[in-house]
């Protein structure tokens, strides 16, 4: 882990309904700032699609750590400063028999 900069944390699937595009666009408006951005979690296939994305639009303050055990989590989480949690805006989704639509406002 960078100790000489800020560690943005996300743990969790890289699936696109999780807002892996949010932290990525986020990630190069902050590029020029002394902040990492750490993803941790995904299948290697999710991996390499955010790994081009990156790439492709030239951020370079992102890393992707792929699957750890859930033993390890905690000491990710304890070594970043910043731990994210984003979500699409529009989201649809079902818990068992309920289905829920969710509009979330980013101010």
């Amino acid at each position: 882990m960078p100790l000489e900069k800020k560690i943005v944390m996300y743990c969790g699937h890289l699936y696109e309904e999780k807002g892996i595009e949010h932290i990525l666009l986020t990630a190069r408006r902050m590029n020029q700032e002394r902040i990492v951005f750490i993803l941790v979690g995904g299948w290697e296939s999710d991996v390499l699609k955010w790994k081009h994305y990156c790439e492709a639009n030239n951020i370079d303050n992102v890393y992707f750590n792929g699957f750890v055990n859930n033993s390890t989590i905690p000491k990710y989480l304890k070594s970043s400063d910043v731990l994210i949690m984003p979500y699409k805006i529009d989201i649809d989704f079902q818990v068992m028999d309920v289905k829920f639509n969710i509009t979330i406002e980013i101010i």
